[in-house]
Formats: C-alpha cells, sequence, structure tokens
C-alpha cells in the first residue's frame, strides 16, 4: 500500500470525529494564518488548488484521467456458492454459515481520540490480523472493511462483519488467546478507566438453505470477498479461491432459487 493510499484512509478514518463547523473552521483558521505568513501568495495557492481540483475532477469524470473507482469491480450478476473441499461449488445456499458482528463506540465528544480508543484499536487489529494469519485452519473466511455508523452526528460507531465456517469455529477464536487478551483488558481495566468506550457483537447461525447473495456491477464485499482454501485436483497443492460465481439467466432471478429452496 502507498504512502497517498495510507494516508487518505487515514484521512477517511478520521473525518466523521468532528463536526462539519469544527473542520471548516480549523481550515479557516489554516488560511487566515497562511495569508498572515505568506500574504497574497497564499491566495495564489488556493485558486491554483482550487483549479487543480476543478479540471482533474472534470478529466476523471471524462475518463481522461483514470481512476481507482472501477477497480476489481465484478462487471454483470453475481452470487456466491460455498465451496466444498475439492473446490465444486456446493450449490445455492449449499453450506451452513455464520456471521459475526464486532462494533465498537465511542461516547465521548473526542470520538475516536478519546482516550483508551487507540488501545482499543489495538486489539481489535491483533484479533483480525491473527484471524486471517491462520485462516487456513480457524474457519475464518473472511470480513468487511470498518463500517460506519451514518446516522449520527459523528460517526463514531463502528463494526464489521465477519464470516465463519460454523459455530465450533467462532467459539475457537473465542477461547483463543489473542482474544482472550483483549477481553482480560477490557474488563479488568477498559471498562473502568474508559467508561465511554462501548463494546457489542452480534452472532448469527444460518442454516443451509437460508441465506443468498446477489450483486450487480460491485466489487467483492461481504461474503463475496470470503476466501476458501481447497485442495487441487491435480497437483494436490492447497490454493485460495473464491466463492463468486455468475448469476446469469431465470435461475437466478429468484431468492429462493438462489437460497436452493424453490
Amino acid at each position: 500500500m502507498s504512502t497517498t493510499t495510507r494516508t487518505a484512509n487515514l484521512l477517511s478514518f478520521f473525518r466523521d470525529d468532528f463536526r462539519m463547523e469544527t473542520w471548516l473552521l480549523a481550515g479557516a483558521s489554516l488560511q487566515v494564518v497562511s495569508v498572515l505568513i505568506f500574504g497574497r501568495l497564499a491566495l495564489m495557492l488556493t485558486g491554483i488548488l482550487l483549479v487543480y481540483q476543478l479540471t482533474t475532477g472534470l478529466f476523471k469524470d471524462q475518463g481522461i484521467i483514470t481512476t481507482n473507482y472501477a477497480r476489481d469491480v465484478n462487471w454483470g450478476k453475481w452470487s456466491t456458492q460455498l465451496p466444498d473441499a475439492s473446490g465444486q461449488a456446493r450449490g445455492p445456499g449449499g453450506e451452513q454459515i455464520v456471521v459475526f458482528l464486532l462494533g465498537a463506540r465511542s461516547n465521548h465528544p473526542r470520538g475516536r481520540f478519546t482516550p483508551g480508543w487507540a488501545k482499543i484499536g489495538e486489539y481489535f487489529g491483533d484479533m483480525w490480523r491473527d484471524c486471517a494469519k491462520n485462516r487456513q485452519t480457524n474457519g475464518f473466511l473472511g470480513k468487511t472493511s470498518t463500517l460506519i455508523a451514518t446516522d449520527e452526528d459523528c460517526g463514531n460507531t463502528m463494526c464489521w462483519l465477519s464470516y465463519w465456517k460454523d459455530l465450533d469455529s467462532l467459539q475457537v477464536f473465542a477461547n483463543g488467546p489473542v482474544h482472550a487478551k483483549g477481553m482480560v483488558w477490557l474488563n479488568k481495566i477498559g471498562l473502568k478507566q474508559y467508561p465511554s468506550i462501548g463494546i457489542m457483537h452480534e452472532t448469527y447461525n444460518i442454516p443451509k438453505g437460508h441465506w443468498e447473495t446477489i450483486s450487480l456491477n460491485t466489487r467483492p464485499f461481504g461474503m463475496a470477498a470470503t476466501q476458501h482454501f481447497v485442495q487441487d485436483k491435480e497437483s494436490g497443492e492447497t490454493k485460495r479461491i473464491s466463492p463468486v460465481v455468475e448469476a446469469d439467466g431465470k435461475a437466478w432471478d429468484r431468492m429462493v432459487n438462489r437460497m436452493g429452496v424453490a
């Protein structure tokens, strides 16, 4: 990941921690300081940046400048079918799956800048990295990127949807050392020293034939972004595959068909 991408991700992550008027005031204050220091040069730089943004925006809209908006998009209609050990799709809704929602919230005016939040982020990061590192054996299939609540003045509620093969796999993760370490800190220190921090989770054990997915012209997201380890028939080697399958034709038009219960 490039430095530019990391910076953009960081800015987008923190952009909702303050109200719009706070950001506008910060920008106006920075402009005032720039004018006091650099005089008319600061106004010229502002004009140049404005022209640059308008020009590049127009060029991107017309396709003159390449963007990442359509990168990795699966054009057309797609669904997901979980594969068996050999890599063959099990059919619509052909296997059970567990969806685990993990969420956190800052009930503090400083949002994610509140004391203790960085520690929460550290434990969450350790847990997700451990899941991904051992996904070949722990039943972890994948997760979404950070999802931010948009029905609040500041986006201080976030969650992640993760996907697991079964409840046993999720339970092994819950009893594992990385998750246990985070829970010990939360119960013994975190919630006592930092009462403004909130934690939540939801678990859905979905039987075979009770789930389906459909997407049209989107990047792999949610279950479509999960990864599954299968054994290659020819080489015998273990490889990683996607559960995404084309969903053209009438057989894919109805929800019950995609669940495999029609």
